[in-house]
C-alpha cells in the first residue's frame, strides 16, 4: 500500500471568503493555515485582524485528497494555485517562515499600538531627521511604521513616515 504524502497547497477563495473556506475545511477535517493581522484601523469600526494575503488560504492534505470534489468545487474557492496545469506545492519551510512573520508583525503592534496617542508630542530619535521634534499622528496598520508631523521652520510641518522604533515620547521640562 502506497503512503499518503502530506502537502502544503494554496486556494484562492472568492473576496472575503477566506475564513468561510477555513469553516468548511475543518469540518472536513482539513488543516487550513489563513494568516492573518491585527491592525488599528482609522475607523473604530472597521475590521481590527485582515488577512496577511487576501484571498489566500493554505491546505495541508494527502496528494490523492486535493484534487476531490469535495476541496476542488467548495463553495468560495475559486481555484487552487497551479502551474503548467499541476498544482503547486508550497515547501513546509515557507509556510513556518509566513508564520514566523505573521506572529513578529502581531507581537510588534501589540507593543507599538497603545504606547502613543495622536497629538503626543515626540522626538526623532535616530535617522536623518534625528533630534527634530513632532506629533504622533497615527501608527500605520499591519506594519511596524508610524507617521508624524514633524515641526519644521516657523511652525511649519511636514508629514513623515518612520520605523516606530525611531521615535520616542517628548519630555516636559
Amino acid at each position: 500500500m502506497e503512503q499518503m504524502t502530506k502537502n502544503w497547497y494554496t486556494l484562492y477563495t472568492k473576496p472575503h471568503k477566506e475564513n468561510f473556506v477555513a469553516r468548511q475545511l475543518c469540518e472536513l477535517k482539513i488543516e487550513s493555515f489563513f494568516p492573518t493581522i491585527n491592525v488599528n484601523p482609522v475607523n473604530p469600526r472597521s475590521q481590527k485582524i485582515k488577512p496577511y494575503f487576501p484571498r489566500y488560504l493554505f491546505i495541508h492534505a494527502d496528494n490523492e485528497k486535493i484534487g476531490e470534489p469535495e476541496i476542488k468545487w467548495m463553495p468560495g474557492i475559486i481555484r487552487m494555485i497551479s502551474f503548467d496545469h499541476k498544482i503547486a506545492v508550497v515547501p513546509d519551510q515557507i509556510i513556518q517562515l509566513i508564520r514566523q512573520r505573521v506572529e513578529e508583525i502581531n507581537a510588534t503592534d501589540n507593543e507599538t499600538s497603545g504606547q502613543y496617542k495622536k497629538g503626543d508630542a515626540v522626538i526623532v530619535r535616530e535617522g536623518p531627521f534625528a533630534g527634530y521634534g513632532g506629533i504622533f499622528d497615527l501608527t500605520l496598520s499591519g506594519q511596524k511604521r508610524v507617521r508624524i508631523l514633524l515641526e519644521l521652520l516657523h511652525d511649519q510641518f511636514k508629514r513623515l513616515e518612520l520605523p516606530a522604533e525611531q521615535i520616542q515620547r517628548k519630555t516636559r521640562r
